[in-house]
């Protein structure tokens, strides 16, 4: 996957391109994509830009295993009618 989003840019130099898994939890895995490009302006794009297609990669193909948190909020209403 980050070969193929780095194929597709010419941000990217074409020296450095290493993915690695660098912690696992019950809950999560947490990667670390190394990139390389020209200069440090070019580096923030590319990481952006390599942030950015893998969230989509992950969205299109694989939704069930991003993270997902649930919220429920009271209206101020239903507040004062428990604490009443």
């Amino acid at each position: 996957m980050l070969t193929t989003i780095l194929e597709e840019t010419n941000l990217w130099d074409k020296k450095v391109n290493v993915l690695q898994v660098t912690n696992l939890t019950e809950k999560t895995k947490e990667v670390r994509a190394l990139m390389s490009a020209k200069g440090s302006l070019t580096a923030w794009d590319l990481r952006v830009h390599v942030r950015e297609k893998t969230i989509s990669f992950f969205q299109q193909r694989y939704p069930k295993f991003l993270p997902k948190s649930r919220v429920e909020l009271e209206s101020t209403s239903e507040k004062e009618v428990n604490a009443a």
